[in-house]
């Protein structure tokens, strides 16, 4: 199998024939090809010995995408992403102790240590387009005022980020921010002293919202 994979990984992911491949550890050119052969040889031995040879290519286009982020409509792939990893959440839910035995379910095309990794890559592309970044980050303005920024890099990863995190459109954003603003005035006392009341009101009124969401969204709803 190894012998295998190094005949085919002789290939890089674009299609490339690696016959100038730099050895290991020999300038940038040489440390990306060689992971890259390591990807290879690792999906093939699992698409071999799992016996799903038509998950080679899923692979070879996920890792591709993820590689070039840049290069792609960035809210478009980010919506693929999504579904994809909705998809496969929903394949391995969490076992019943009431369900006994339980049910053998197929073996998933792509495994789940690949999709955490895919995951971990797409939210560590888009945290670093600073979408949260400085005291009036494009996040902020979008929750407080429902403006996406000027700029169109920026107001292209911020709609792809906004899509991956499931963040409200701005007309649900509003009507946060006033259950947030009425239940602080009933309360009474400074908003800087009841920060921690933002999250659960906000939760109440994004219920359908991811909690991780929620969390991020939830210091901007405050007066």
């Amino acid at each position: 199998v190894l012998g295998f994979a190094r005949h085919l990984c002789f290939e890089d992911l674009t299609g490339q024939q690696n016959t100038t491949a730099a050895p290991e550890g020999q300038g940038s050119c040489g440390q990306a090809q060689a992971q890259a052969a390591a990807f290879c040889t690792e999906v093939l031995y699992e698409c071999l010995t799992r016996e799903k040879p038509e998950a080679l290519h899923a692979y070879a286009e996920l890792h591709n995408i993820t590689r070039n982020l840049d290069q792609r409509q960035t809210w478009s792939v980010v919506a693929d992403l999504r579904l994809l990893l909705c998809y496969y959440g929903l394949l391995s839910p969490r076992p019943r102790p009431d369900k006994w035995p339980l049910p053998l379910l197929p073996d998933p095309l792509l495994s789940e240590q690949f999709l955490i990794q895919l995951r971990a890559q797409l939210e560590a592309h888009l945290k670093a387009q600073g979408v949260e970044a400085g005291e009036r980050s494009p996040m902020q303005t979008y929750v407080q005022d429902g403006r996406f920024p000027a700029e169109p890099r920026q107001a292209r990863y911020l709609a792809a980020f906004l899509l991956f995190h499931g963040v409200p459109n701005p007309s649900r954003l509003q009507r946060a921010k006033e259950a947030v603003s009425g239940a602080l005035a009933r309360v009474g006392g400074a908003a800087s002293a009841l920060k921690h009341a933002a999250l659960p009101i906000a939760a109440t009124v994004m219920c359908d919202v991811p909690s991780a969401t929620a969390i991020r969204v939830a210091p901007y709803l405050l007066p």
